[in-house]
C-alpha cells in the first residue's frame, strides 16, 4: 500500500535563520512549531492519516491467545484426500480414492458410502443448494452431487395399507402462509 500526500507548508522553519532581525515593530521572529507547522491543515491531515495508517498497520497483526480443546478423535478406515462440512456441523464429507464417506460427528456414526471416480481428489459443500462439489486436479473434470438425507422412520406397530417394505417419501411444504 502506498500512501502519497502533498505537504505544502507556506513557512518552513529552515527560511527563518537564527539571526533573523526583529520586525518593524521590534519583535523579533520566534521560531514556534506551532507557529510554523501545525496552523497548516494539509500538515494536520497528514498526521492524522500517517497515525490512522501506522495504527491499522500495527493493529492487523495482533492475535489473541487461542484455547484448542478436542472434540472428538477417530480413526478412519479410509485415507482421506479432502474433508468438507456442512455449515451446522452436522455432516462431514470425507473424499477418499474412490470413496464418499458421509460422517454425522454429532451421532459418532458413519451416514453413508458411495463409489466415486478415483480421478476426484477435491471436495466442496454448498449448505444453501446441499450441494456437494467434486473436482480433480489432474484432469479438468468438476461433478455436483445432490445431498438428501434420509430419515429412517419405524413404522411398527403403526396402521399400515399396502406391502410392508413399499417406498414412501414425505414431501414437506413449510412455504404456506
Amino acid at each position: 500500500m502506498s500512501l502519497i500526500i502533498d505537504i505544502d507548508l507556506e513557512r518552513h522553519l529552515w527560511d527563518y535563520p537564527a539571526d533573523s532581525p526583529a520586525d518593524t515593530a521590534g519583535h523579533a521572529y520566534e521560531y514556534d512549531l506551532y507557529w510554523c507547522c501545525m496552523s497548516d491543515f494539509k500538515f494536520k491531515l497528514c498526521v492524522i492519516v500517517s497515525v490512522l495508517v501506522m495504527a491499522c498497520v500495527v493493529c492487523s497483526n495482533a492475535w489473541a491467545k487461542a484455547d484448542f480443546t478436542p472434540m472428538l478423535q477417530k480413526t478412519l478406515d479410509i485415507r482421506p484426500l479432502d474433508i468438507a462440512s456442512s455449515s451446522d456441523g452436522k455432516l462431514i464429507f470425507i473424499l477418499s480414492r474412490g470413496k464418499l464417506v458421509v460422517y454425522s460427528p454429532v451421532d459418532n456414526t458413519i451416514v453413508s458410502r458411495s463409489d466415486v471416480d478415483k480421478v476426484y481428489d477435491r471436495i466442496s459443500y454448498s449448505s444453501e443448494t446441499k450441494t456437494l462439489v467434486l473436482a480433480s486436479t489432474g484432469s479438468s473434470l468438476l461433478k455436483l452431487v445432490q445431498i438428501e438425507q434420509i430419515y429412517e422412520i419405524s413404522t411398527k406397530n403403526c396402521p399400515a395399507e399396502g406391502p410392508v417394505d413399499a417406498p414412501v417419501t414425505i414431501a414437506v411444504f413449510d412455504d404456506y402462509q
